[in-house]
């Protein structure tokens, strides 16, 4: 069996990006160079994205937030961020970047 790489081209919607944002301007109340660092790493691994996007888990909120009929799929960032995102045909488009810290219970994580 032959494993193929399949290039994708990565979009943040406007809502993800947004979420990012905040989540980077709240860091930087207590550390600009810890929210600098939180930056880089959430865009380098929603960059990664590029990548076998389709080999991810599928994500399956407990709210019906999304479109149904939609595949999404999610990436951990150090099990402090969830990214969720759709793959349609050769691209993949980034809904959410959701801050796990903020949930009581890091297990369902």
């Amino acid at each position: 069996m032959h494993y193929i790489d399949i290039e994708y081209t990565v979009y943040l919607l406007p809502a993800a990006y947004d979420r990012m944002v905040s989540h980077t301007l709240f860091l930087a109340q207590v550390s600009i160079s810890a929210a600098e660092r939180l930056y880089k790493r959430r865009y380098k691994e929603i960059k990664s994205l590029d990548f076998n996007a389709a080999g991810y888990p599928v994500y399956l909120p407990r709210k019906k937030i999304y479109c149904t009929g939609t595949i999404y799929r999610y990436t951990l960032c150090k099990k402090l961020h969830r990214i969720v995102f759709v793959v349609i045909d050769d691209a993949v488009y980034v809904y959410d970047v959701q801050d796990c810290r903020q949930h009581p219970n890091r297990s369902l994580v």
